[in-house]
């Protein structure tokens, strides 16, 4: 018998921050602890989209959602603080969790929760920069070979930016935003024409 993976697309328009917070959160509450155990084979979570259209906040709040931290509760070093040696490691212990840090905000992140039988790596790439913690200016294939090797575990990883014919993500996402700074519902949101794009 043949599996097929059948692929769902769904859509949805947001507001406001908030919105792609929570929608962040659903969608790695959805990933089955079941799928996040091989080491060799990780979930991968391809984000893409306009500039500045908060494409992070997937992996922020889906990698809080996942290891069941707040999303501040993270420490990663800044780009051009970063030790590229062995004792890159950053303990942050939060919420009766105990997590290992390591890599370079916004550029490649990574997460582990230790657990005696519970262990969990949830990392994020940024393929359209080529400086990372593993090395600069590699081409973004071997930047993300670079960085599923650095992993621990099995878990999730969130790549933004990439290009699909070198991977193939379990999940992709497509943000757009359209900037603006009208009134809507009373409030101030940044989608300029709600009727034009609800169509």
């Amino acid at each position: 018998m043949t599996l097929v993976k059948k692929m769902t697309a769904l859509g949805a328009f947001t507001l406001e921050r908030d919105d792609l917070v929570a929608i962040s959160q659903r969608i790695a509450s959805c990933i089955p602890k079941s799928f996040c155990v091989e080491t060799d084979r990780p979930v991968v979570v391809s984000v893409d989209g306009t500039f500045k259209s908060g494409k992070k906040i997937f992996a922020d709040y889906g990698r809080a959602a996942l290891l069941n931290v707040g999303a501040d509760d993270f420490e990663f070093y800044r780009w051009g603080n970063y030790p590229r040696d062995n004792n890159d490691l950053i303990e942050v212990k939060t919420l009766g969790e105990r997590i290992l840090c390591r890599g370079v905000n916004d550029y490649d992140e990574y997460a582990y929760r230790v657990a005696n039988d519970n262990g969990l790596d949830v990392s994020f790439i940024n393929l359209a920069w080529g400086s990372h913690s593993f090395g600069d200016n590699l081409d973004p294939k071997a930047s993300l070979m670079a960085h599923f090797a650095r992993r621990m575990t099995g878990g999730v990883v969130f790549v933004h930016n990439a290009n699909t014919e070198f991977m193939a993500p379990d999940i992709e996402i497509r943000i757009e935003a359209d900037y603006g700074d009208k009134q809507v519902n009373g409030g101030r949101r940044i989608c300029p024409d709600v009727l034009r794009i609800l169509g």
